[in-house]
C-alpha cells in the first residue's frame, strides 16, 4: 500500500497504529531468483582418464530436482546432517548465483546453481 492510503486508514481508524507501523517499516522479505539446474565439476590431480570421463557425464547442467532428490535419499541414510541442515542446505541450492567449492589433496569439486 502507498504511504497516504495507510495514513488515512490510521485517521479513519480502520487500522490500528501498530499494524500501519509494521506497514511503513518493517522490511519487506527478499525474495531471490530461483535456480533450475546445477552444475557440477569434478576434478581429481593426476588422472586424466577419469577426469575426461566426469567432464562429458557432467556436460550438461543437472535438473534441481535431480538434486533434491539425491540428497532426501542419500542424507536420510547418513548421519552427517540433521534435519534442520538438511533443509538449510535444499533451500540455499534453490537460490540461482549460488557457488560452492570444495577441495582436499587431490580432488577439486565445484558446484554452480544456473
Amino acid at each position: 500500500m502507498k504511504k497516504n492510503k495507510i495514513l488515512n486508514k490510521v485517521y479513519k481508524n480502520k487500522m490500528n497504529i501498530e499494524q500501519a507501523y509494521s506497514e511503513l517499516y518493517e522490511p519487506k522479505p527478499i525474495k531471490y531468483p530461483k535456480a533450475h539446474f546445477v552444475k557440477v565439476r569434478v576434478y581429481i590431480e593426476g588422472k586424466r582418464g577419469i577426469n575426461m570421463l566426469l567432464a562429458i557425464l557432467l556436460a550438461l547442467p543437472i535438473p534441481i530436482w535431480i538434486v533434491k532428490k539425491i540428497l532426501d535419499r542419500k542424507m536420510k541414510t547418513t548421519e552427517g546432517l540433521d534435519q534442520t541442515q538438511l533443509n538449510e542446505l535444499q533451500s540455499l541450492i534453490e537460490v540461482r548465483g549460488i557457488s560452492l567449492g570444495v577441495s582436499d589433496q587431490n580432488t577439486h569439486f565445484t558446484v554452480k546453481t544456473i
